[in-house]
Formats: structure tokens, sequence, C-alpha cells
């Protein structure tokens, strides 16, 4: 005869896990080192430290075994982060070249190169003052052609406000 209990069996019993300490293979140390430094715990947080420093092959900077200078850290960094900044340094001055006014308003143009030069001053690449007023007049339509002559023309080249200011006054 079938069974007429309508309920299933309970699922047999889980057995009580036991501790076993997870390794991110990750060099994250937060997965490893779970104890947050303070006045109380040195021991405990050294402990988990140490082995973590040895694991990722930092502890010889620690104990002084692979002396190192700051410079020498400073140039290892660069070493490791020069190429893909001088590609994005090379990408700004590439927008900067190629930036065109077209339907901008003149301020918003100019803020727009104004971002770019000042990115390139941040990047340790600035641009003088007579490239980015070239730069600034080069992007601007054939609406500014006669502008652009008589802002060339002087033999005193005009500072980047000063062309901001005739620009504004022509659009208007």
């Amino acid at each position: 005869m079938a069974d007429s209990n309508p309920h299933p069996p309970p699922p047999p019993p889980t057995p009580t896990p036991t501790f076993q300490p997870f390794i991110n293979p990750l060099p994250f140390s937060s997965h490893l080192v779970t104890v947050k430094l303070n006045h109380e715990n040195y021991l405990l947080w050294k402990a988990q430290i140490m082995p973590y420093l040895k694991g990722q092959n930092l502890f010889g900077f620690v104990d002084g075994t692979n002396a190192t200078t700051s410079r020498q850290i400073w140039v290892i960094l660069e070493d490791l982060f020069a190429a893909k900044s001088q590609a994005q340094t090379m990408h700004v001055q590439y927008q900067l070249a190629m930036l065109k006014k077209g339907f901008d308003s003149v301020a918003t143009y100019y803020q727009k190169a104004k971002l770019l030069r000042d990115t390139l001053f941040a990047a340790g690449k600035p641009s003088s003052s007579s490239d980015f007023v070239t730069f600034l007049l080069a992007g601007l339509g054939s609406d500014y052609e006669s502008m652009v002559t008589s802002i060339t023309t002087p033999v005193d080249a005009l500072s980047p406000p000063q062309v901001y200011s005739h620009l504004l006054t022509h659009e208007a």
C-alpha cells in the first residue's frame, strides 16, 4: 500500500561546519587580515599581516632586507604608469587640437578648450598662451575668419582672456 503521508521525509542532517580558513588568491589584504589594528590587538594583527606580506613578497620592504628608497619606489611607479599616462596626455592634446566650436556658444567652446588645457597642465604638459590661442582660433568656423585675421595680425600676441573677450564681442 502506498504511503499516505503527504509530506516528504526530512533531509538528512547536515554536519556542523568546521572552521576552514579561506585563503583568497587575490592580493586584497582585507580578505586575509580580518583584524583592524588598534592599541589592544597588535600581536593578533601582526600574526595576520606578516604571512600576508610574506605571501605577497612585500615583507622585505618592512623588515629592511629589501632596502628601497622612496625615490626608487617612485621610479617604479612612474615606469608602471608612464605609458598609459603618456597615451592619455597625447589623447588630450589631440582633443584640444581637433576641438571645434561648431554650434556651441563661445563661452561653452572656451570652457571646453580651457578644461583640456588645464588637464594638460595637471599632467605636467602645460601649453603656452600662444599655443592655446592658436588652438582656440583654429577651432572657429568661417564666421570668425575676419576676427581671426585681426587677432593674428598685431605685433604683440593677445592673451587667452583677451582672445576670449574678442570672441564674446564677435558672437554678440
